[in-house]
């Protein structure tokens, strides 16, 4: 992960709201800090279990919205008629 200073820096946040974020990831077990060598996710299986839930929850809210703001388009199903015939049903 970057540093405070360069998440600051990257995002234009204030450094010390990048040090809360930090702190409050670290407390809640999402990043783990090894002394100089910087901090990293800590990705558990429950996490991860986590993540997949929020992104599949994420993308059928937008396929969702997506969706309503398209007018339904009627289908023409085929039939053996229809290969036939050249006709389709309605």
């Amino acid at each position: 992960m970057p540093s405070r200073r360069e998440l600051a820096a990257q995002t234009g946040i204030n450094p010390n709201t990048a040090q809360k974020a930090y702190r409050l990831m670290t407390e809640e077990g999402y990043v783990v800090t090894d002394g100089n060598s910087g901090s990293f996710v800590r990705l558990t299986p429950a996490l991860r279990e986590q993540i997949n839930e929020e992104l599949t929850r994420g993308l059928v809210e937008q396929f969702v919205t997506q969706a309503k703001g398209q007018p339904a388009q009627p289908s023409k199903r085929s039939s053996p008629w229809s290969a036939t015939f050249g006709a389709t049903e309605d």
